[in-house]
């Protein structure tokens, strides 16, 4: 017995005009909501042979989390009829991309003004800063080119009919949201952290009152695969919009108040996607993936007890630049050398001993050096960045980094990562030669720079590793930090060299005289300044969101935004939260509003007034770097 999605149904879920129960609809496999995704066979992509093949036609898909998930679920309407099942769609996708690795956000029973809002702030969110991709679920009633809010005026209301002849009609007065004013919300002008990364929309909902009937056609296929890359992209560009059914047609689902088969309540859509995107998401693109969604909801066919046949099909449309795969189990991109692997560059041998990890602009690994053959080998760190289809604004940002740590090369400072040395690979040929300061070729292909080995690892993986134990740090190894990442902060703005990207991931941590030592690395976003005292506009908005100062926002600042950044990563070693993105929005909130942010209460007033200090709205009335250090050295322990 499957109920539609019609817009302009009244409260009577059990109309036999709406209600199918077909012999194929019984056959379905048993699909449990708890249900596991398979995963990739391996755990790093560049060893899955599809992203070896044509990984610079796929996006990259590998950040935790993968992304925001936001789904939006309208249920009881004040004029249409309820949605029975839709709770059932709701928890078998929030699973299903719980488990691809995404934040799933879930709002319930919007008007259709709300649900603009929703969009909007979604698009907006600090947490699309470093995810890699972003999706949007709406559940509710619908028609053509139209979204149901819970407000929804029925279709055959008088008043709505006349006002949507009109060229003022405002579907929002209705309680309607048109999709492509929904859409727009997400473009790359109106949502700038989501720029380049694609949007994956799923609308299950009608679009019209007509029912498929079906007909005995024979079997036909078609494919399309041309695709397009520009480094300047168009505004609307990666976007991918799915629908529940075509054009003008209602979509079905079978509501669990009828007393059937729980295993099959929901929307047809909704199960075929959780099927075939839980089988198939580890070997498939997302293109092959809604075919197979279109394939499994077109097998399905229901009869209404009146004896009318009812059929489905999905649409989607894409706009999509690259192949997408959600990349179900892989925990990085991984690495392009092998153990054992050799550099010839300039100045010696460099041999791969492990794959690291995975930056910003790059891959890390751990190499033995070796100037000469016979001399003893160093272990350092080896940085390799790959131009060759890289953008010319990130071009000169990994050409910066390497300037920049060059810059410093002089410094005794032992809480800066040190910069050794810095070569090209020609594309083609394959030669390394020294790198030119300011000079980035068409011609190179990897950009490869090397640095001290810090053996172990980054502050933030110590944070992760600690938060997971229960534990807390002690407030001697909390101000020992705060001195040693400051000592290195002051330092980098006597070269007149602001940071901007200062977070945990970019400090580093060596073993060195049986004590930890904090190295600060991560120069891909700094910026050279003609006094780091100075605040001068800048046109690009850096950092990581949690750690961004408030003037940061509107794109003039200076030094002290470094200050700022120290001060929530005080914050986070003090309160060590599982989630950090909820407590720092409330920290902004209280900063915005004068308001004083207080720690735990294990910690003194004057842990608290320090705190403070650092985090002040006012950037003139933040410390500066040495006094944050004198301080953090002189705490009586």
């Amino acid at each position: 017995m499957i109920t539609t999605d019609r817009e302009d149904l009244k409260k009577y879920p059990r109309d036999a005009n709406h209600q199918v129960d077909g012999p194929k609809a019984s056959k379905l496999p048993k699909f449990e909501v708890q249900f596991q995704v398979e995963k990739c066979k391996e755990t790093v992509a560049i060893k899955l042979p599809y992203y070896q093949k044509d990984k610079e036609m796929i996006y990259k898909n590998f950040s935790t989390p993968r992304g925001l998930v936001l789904i939006i679920n309208n249920k009881e309407f004040d004029q249409l009829e309820t949605r029975y099942g839709t709770e059932v769609d709701e928890k078998k996708l929030k699973n299903l991309f719980e488990q691809f690795g995404y934040k799933v956000q879930i709002l319930n029973d919007r008007t259709a003004k709300e649900m603009m809002e929703d969009a909007k702030e979604f698009a907006k969110n600090i947490g699309h800063k470093n995810a890699q991709s972003c999706i949007v679920i709406v559940l509710s009633h619908g028609g053509y080119d139209e979204l149901a809010g819970t407000n929804c005026s029925p279709s055959n209301d008088e008043e709505f009919k006349k006002a949507r002849m009109k060229e003022d009609y405002d579907p929002i007065k209705y309680g309607r949201v048109n999709t492509h004013a929904f859409l727009r919300c997400f473009n790359s002008k109106e949502a700038p952290l989501l720029a380049n990364k694609p949007k994956l929309f799923f609308f299950q909902a009608c679009r019209g009152n007509d029912i498929d009937r079906g007909i005995h056609v024979p079997d036909t296929t078609s494919t399309n695969t041309s695709t397009y890359s520009n480094d300047k992209k168009p505004i609307e560009a990666d976007f991918i919009v799915c629908h529940a059914s075509a054009p003008n047609y209602i979509s079905l689902r079978k509501p669990p108040s009828l007393g059937y088969n729980r295993d099959d309540d929901g929307s047809w859509f909704v199960y075929a996607i959780c099927e075939v995107f839980g089988k198939f998401a580890a070997e498939e693109d997302l293109y092959s993936l809604l075919t197979r969604v279109n394939n499994l909801v077109a097998e399905r066919d229901g009869k209404t007890k009146n004896g009318v046949n009812v059929k489905q099909i999905p649409e989607f449309s894409s706009r999509l630049t690259k192949k997408f795969y959600f990349f179900p189990g892989i925990e990085s991109e991984g690495s392009t050398m092998d153990p054992g692997d050799t550099l010839k560059s300039p100045r010696g041998v460099y041999e791969i001993v492990k794959w690291i990890g995975s930056g910003l602009f790059g891959e890390v690994y751990l190499t033995n050096h070796k100037v000469k053959r016979d001399s003893n080998p160093e272990q350092v760190a080896l940085k390799k960045i790959i131009l060759h289809g890289m953008s010319e604004k990130r071009k000169e940002e990994c050409k910066k980094e390497a300037e920049l740590m060059k810059k410093t090369k002089s410094s005794t400072n032992q809480h800066i990562v040190k910069y050794l040395d810095s070569f090209i690979e020609k594309a083609y040929t394959g030669e390394l030669f020294s790198y030119i300061a300011g000079i980035i070729s068409p011609s190179y292909n990897s950009l490869f720079i090397t640095m001290d080995y810090c053996s172990r690892g980054d502050l933030n993986s110590k944070i992760k590793a600690n938060v997971s134990l229960g534990g807390h740090f002690d407030s001697k190894i909390i101000y020992d930090y705060i001195y040693q990442i400051a000592d290195a902060i002051n330092e980098l703005h006597k070269y007149n060299i602001v940071h901007r990207d200062l977070k945990p991931a970019n400090i580093l941590i060596a073993w060195e005289n049986d004590k930890e030592v904090l190295k600060i690395s991560g120069f891909g976003l700094a910026k050279v300044t003609d006094s780091p005292n100075m605040s001068q506009s800048h046109s690009e908005v850096c950092d990581t969101p949690l750690y961004m100062a408030p003037e940061q926002h509107s794109g003039r600042y200076q030094s002290p935004v470094d200050i700022w950044a120290i001060g929530i990563i005080f914050y986070e070693l003090c309160i060590a939260p599982k989630e950090l993105t909820n407590e720092i929005k409330d920290l902004w909130k209280k900063v915005d509003n004068g308001q004083r942010v207080n720690l735990p209460s294990r910690y003194s007033e004057s842990d608290t007034t320090w705190l403070n200090n650092m985090i002040a709205k006012d950037p003139n009335k933040r410390m500066n770097p040495n006094q944050v250090y004198v301080a953090a050295r002189s705490k009586p322990f």
